[in-house]
């Protein structure tokens, strides 16, 4: 019997080395650099190969789409780099062609903002200070017409803001214990104490719950990095 169970161990390990080296095999990542003129590093694209998907990612000289421009075909996941005197600038992760999140850096590594996207759209954008501890300032989350903003002090929310067309229409005012110290409305509501962006954030939520993509699901690059405008997307999706 105890023979039985060794060879039923050795068994269970043979073949979970088996579906280990599979499985690598299938995730192995495919890396494209671009480089200037003068050898230095443009940009560095890493994404999962997939031969059932025909999306073709379009990778130029420059972030805008400058030419030249090389075409890459099969692509499910990828990652895309782009650097400055070889120093990071920003970093774009794709699914399947679309945009899902671009990252912004300071030149100290740190994080200046982070964006995420739903169907080509952004949807929420963070906002980091320079400091030491990388801290937290701002948050904006967008719906149709409608934009809340949060801002945040020694990573603690101070206040609230809420806008429909941009137009501001409620400002809530918190102190250092998160209680509302201030309230100010401007007719927009629903009455009876209904307020539209009440839902519009229980629906955010959910969606970020379960959304399968989040920060810092790959290593970030311990290189300098450079901070770069915040309203320019990556590459090019055919």
């Amino acid at each position: 019997m105890k023979k039985w169970g060794i060879l039923l161990i050795l068994s269970i390990g043979v073949l979970w080395l088996i579906w280990l080296q599979f499985f690598q095999h299938s995730i192995d990542l495919e890396t494209y650099e671009n480089f200037d003129e003068n050898n230095n590093l443009i940009s560095s694209t890493e994404y999962i190969p997939d031969s059932h998907n025909k999306s073709t990612f379009l990778i130029c000289k420059t972030r805008k789409g400058k030419e030249p421009c090389k075409e890459v075909h099969g692509i499910k996941n990828g990652i895309e780099k782009w650097y400055k005197n070889g120093i990071l600038k920003y970093e774009d992760s794709y699914s399947h062609g679309i945009l899902q999140f671009s990252t912004l850096f300071y030149t100290n590594g740190l994080k200046h903002q982070e964006n995420i996207y739903e169907a080509g759209k952004l949807i929420k954008q963070k906002i980091y200070a320079k400091d030491s501890i990388n801290s937290l300032m701002q948050e904006n989350i967008y719906k149709n017409q409608e934009k809340i903003s949060k801002f945040f002090k020694n990573n603690k929310l101070f206040k609230v803001e809420k806008y429909n067309n941009d137009i501001l229409v409620s400002r809530r005012i918190y102190n250092e214990n998160g209680v509302i110290i201030q309230l100010e409305e401007y007719g927009l509501s629903k009455g009876n104490g209904f307020d539209p962006f009440e839902y519009f954030l229980d629906d955010f939520d959910n969606f970020e719950r379960n959304s399968p993509f989040l920060y810092d699901n790959h290593k970030q690059n311990d290189s300098q990095r450079q901070q770069i405008t915040p309203d320019i997307r990556s590459g090019n999706w055919i």
